[in-house]
């Protein structure tokens, strides 16, 4: 079976995603990819690369141009097309019917539940509305994410949910000893993500307010120091993966004040190490996060309410069944294995009913 993976940007979880894609068929499929040239590093499997400015008419010929072609010279049996516009290679069913049996769409969190305008999100779901008929599947990362479609009238047949997943496995930089790791009775919680509206990062400075006095936030992520105005949080920049997961162990939460998520990788890498993890009530991230067992979750309207939140971090035996439950929750849910069972029923599901 020959799968055929299209993205338009593959930053972030995208690039989570397509790397354990790789890694759990590779046994069972042949798998390419076509992604943008300046982000081919991002997977750790050979790819093809196509030339792209942005999400502009000439980045969007380019892939078009170059989706052709691999298709004309591969003859993938499957195409698996990731994000927004990835997805807009269905209209290539216009010309060519016969592709709808053979396209696969994940939007990894649908445009429409974006912090934009009524009339923005309108057309974004007439959009996806009109795309879904030319799909033979639509992969969706969380049941939030299945029933959003519903909402807009995405058929329920064309609708399955495969939650995102990680290898159990992880890195670890043991000589990793940043200065905040090493002070005496130093605590902290966690923040990890884009520079972006969406994440909820410029909420860090109000909710550092309501820390402990001993607390502080540590910031994984594209910022600097004056992004932030309080003296409680430290920003630590880009780090990797093996650092990011010496720092998250040693944390007592990972904070995510999204204020959209359609699903949120973060999360299930802080579940994996045993982290708990504070969130907004926003998205798929109450269907994630099990309040008081594995984390808490916050409206992001009422910032003071994690007062209490954070002060139940300081309870040393409340905080070590957060911690068990949190790795209980990686390995009942969200396990690479889990992940592997489905998309490989998914697929072969697709060439029976052919």
């Amino acid at each position: 079976m020959k799968v055929l993976h299209v993205a338009e940007t593959v930053k972030g979880g995208v690039a989570t995603y397509l790397n354990l894609l790789s890694h759990v068929t590779d046994a069972q499929c042949t798998n390419l990819f076509l992604l943008p040239e300046n982000q081919r590093t991002y997977i750790e499997s050979e790819s093809i690369g196509f030339s792209s400015t942005g999400r502009g008419v000439s980045g969007l010929l380019s892939m078009f141009k170059a989706f052709y072609r691999v298709y004309k010279n591969d003859s993938p049996d499957i195409i698996f097309l990731h994000s927004t516009f990835a997805g807009l290679l269905r209209l290539f069913c216009i010309i060519n019917p016969t592709l709808k049996d053979k396209f696969v769409y994940c939007s990894h969190g649908w445009s429409f539940n974006m912090d934009k305008r009524k009339i923005i999100l309108k057309l974004y779901s007439a959009i996806e509305l009109c795309l879904s008929w030319l799909s033979a599947k639509i992969v969706c990362i969380s049941g939030y994410e299945m029933s959003e479609a519903i909402r807009i009238g995405i058929s329920k047949r064309k609708l399955i949910v495969i939650y995102n997943s990680l290898p159990e496995s992880y890195e670890f930089d043991p000589d990793f000893k940043p200065d905040f790791l090493t002070e005496e009775q130093q605590k902290y919680i966690v923040f990890i993500g884009r520079k972006s509206q969406q994440k909820g990062y410029d909420f860090l400075d109000e909710l550092s307010r309501y820390l402990p006095a001993h607390y502080k936030i540590v910031v994984i992520g594209d910022f600097e120091a004056n992004d932030f105005h309080s003296d409680r949080i430290i920003v630590a920049g880009w780090l990797s993966s093996s650092k990011i997961n010496s720092i998250l162990t040693s944390a007592r939460a990972l904070i995510c004040p999204s204020r959209w998520e359609g699903f949120g990788f973060v999360v299930i890498e802080s579940f994996r190490v045993g982290v708990p993890v504070i969130g907004s009530n926003r998205g798929a991230l109450p269907e994630l996060i099990v309040p008081p067992l594995n984390g808490f979750t916050f409206d992001l309207d009422n910032l003071a309410s994690t007062e209490s939140i954070f002060a139940a971090l300081d309870d040393e035996v409340k905080f070590r069944e957060l911690k068990l439950n949190a790795k209980a929750s990686f390995l009942q849910r969200f396990t690479a294995e889990k992940f592997k069972t489905s998309i490989l029923t998914l697929y072969k599901d697709l060439q029976v009913g052919k």
